[in-house]
């Protein structure tokens, strides 16, 4: 398979097979090309060279519904269910018995409960879907899958959201469905699930087929390999500076046993006056959770948040800006910008009363302080009143740094500041960060690319399963940081 996207080759003449009745591991690092693999196979994408063989005949999968007849299931991570619905009609949505234009509910009920009697689950068939844990929802996924045929069964990061419990009993439902001949291909990051219940585990890196391996046996030494081979080779990243060496200074932001259920467990940390603190961790190890819990985008369970030695309640994101803290997020274009305004209007937005007198904006002071910005961030533009959507990746995100420097916000969330984002605007980035420190204010640090975070952090907060489970100082060998983001290197 070879797929490209603008700016990238995203699967690069991969070779994939899945034997019946077997559970295929399938790893790699962010961006490594494992969901656009799935989603050739679930006939989401179309590439643009490759051949595939669904029991030894070739076959074009154009669309997911060829794909769900010839019997290809996907059970994505964000499960895709009618809440209030029952959990009968999510199973046979789609495939009813109508009489009359009526629904045969009897029967529909009958069908349903003879899918999740196969799976032995807790719950029954007329149960509102929305009223279910997680993990329930979860059954419901695979049981709408098994409903219909079902030959091969692909999960996207299945046990992102549950418990160790529910992760045993998930790890049942697999090992029943490949004695039943059913395939599996398993994707996730942590590799101790993957030895546990995958037969194969084949390890993508930077849209290439590395290598596939039996997981009969499970051994350090070869979980090692296994995230060299995810990474590359053993390069040391040299900080910007040696996390050793610098003079930490006060703490401006304390984090004390915050709790969110399934998204964060018990996090505590500390993060010093011009100091970059990096967030290393895989998808769904709470890493973007644990920036939109501080910025108040998402309501904490349990725990303290003090800044600047003071407790506060952050609730919403206004209750974050009064006390300085600002977010990058991870999606730029629908939650940092407004995309239809001009690059003055974007800048000013969130301070637009330091701007007004008597109730009127100063239209003088605010073009000159988007002038200062403009400049001394090098944004490529006509002028501060171009639309911001006419930007490049790049350059948009210097606007939101602009945004909220003019906030006088001296706590900068950071959520994949360099994403897609090309090779020369990822290092201007960089200087913004550098530059950022350099003047006191303080910073934590997301990318998903580990490098980026052993490059530029001073230090390292790993987290795995929504705790942090390790502190590294910066500048260190980027394979340790992947062993500890996949639960290898935790002790």
């Amino acid at each position: 398979m070879t797929k490209k996207f603008p700016g990238t080759v995203a699967l690069d003449h991969v070779d994939f097979e899945c034997r019946a009745g077997e559970v295929h591991g399938l790893v790699g690092q962010n961006g490594a090309g494992k969901s656009t693999l799935m989603n050739i196979l679930n006939g989401s994408m179309q590439p643009e060279s490759g051949r595939i063989f669904v029991k030894g005949k070739e076959t074009r999968i154009s669309n997911s519904h060829v794909a769900q007849q010839l019997g290809i299931r996907m059970v994505h991570q964000e499960l895709k269910l009618f809440l209030d619905l029952s959990v009968a009609e999510n199973i046979c949505f789609g495939q009813q018995s109508n009489s009359r234009l009526l629904v045969n509910w009897a029967n529909l009920y009958e069908r349903g409960n003879a899918v999740l009697g196969t799976l032995a689950v807790t719950f029954g068939p007329r149960d509102r879907v929305r009223s279910l844990s997680i993990a329930q929802r979860q059954q419901v996924e695979i049981a709408k899958a098994l409903s219909r045929k079902c030959e091969l069964m692909i999960m996207d990061e299945p046990t992102a959201s549950l418990t160790f419990d529910e992760t045993e009993n998930l790890f049942e439902v697999i090992r029943s469905l490949s004695k039943r001949g059913i395939s599996v291909i398993y994707i996730s990051h942590r590799l101790e699930e993957v030895f546990k219940i995958c037969d194969r585990v084949t390890v993508l890196r930077d849209g290439r087929k590395i290598d596939t391996l039996e997981t009969l046996e499970s051994t350090e030494a070869m979980k090692s390999d296994i995230v060299k081979m995810m990474i590359g080779s053993h390069k040391l990243v040299s900080s910007r500076r040696k996390a050793s060496v610098i003079e930490r200074g006060d703490v401006v932001l304390r984090v004390e046993r915050l709790r969110i259920k399934g998204k964060l467990d018990d996090i505590s940390f500390q993060l010093h006056r011009g100091e970059i603190l990096g967030l290393a961790g895989l998808m769904g190890s709470g890493r973007t959770e644990l920036l939109l819990a501080l910025f108040g985008a998402l309501r904490t369970e349990s725990g303290e948040v003090f800044v600047h030695g003071k407790r506060v309640d952050l609730k919403t994101p206004v209750d974050s800006i009064r006390v300085g803290l600002a977010l990058m997020p991870e999606d730029r274009k629908n939650q940092g910008l407004v995309l239809g305004m001009s690059i003055k209007d974007n800048i000013t937005l969130p301070s637009l009363k330091r701007l007004s007198r008597f109730g009127f904006l100063r239209l003088g002071h605010e073009e000159k302080v988007t002038n200062e910005f403009f400049n001394s961030l090098n944004v490529k533009a006509n002028s501060t009143r171009q639309r911001v959507g006419l930007l490049s990746g790049g350059n948009q995100q210097k606007i939101v740094f602009a945004k909220w420097l003019f906030a006088n916000t001296n706590i900068l969330l950071l959520d994949e500041p360099t994403r897609g984002i090309d090779v020369g605007a990822k290092e201007e980035v960089f200087k913004v960060i550098e530059a950022l420190s350099a003047e006191g204010r303080s910073v934590i640090f997301v990318s998903s690319e580990l490098d980026e975070v052993a490059r530029l952090a001073d230090r390292i907060l790993v987290l795995y399963d929504k705790k942090i489970v390790k502190e590294l100082p910066g500048g260190i060998d980027v394979g340790v940081v992947v062993q500890c983001a996949t639960g290898v290197g935790v002790s």
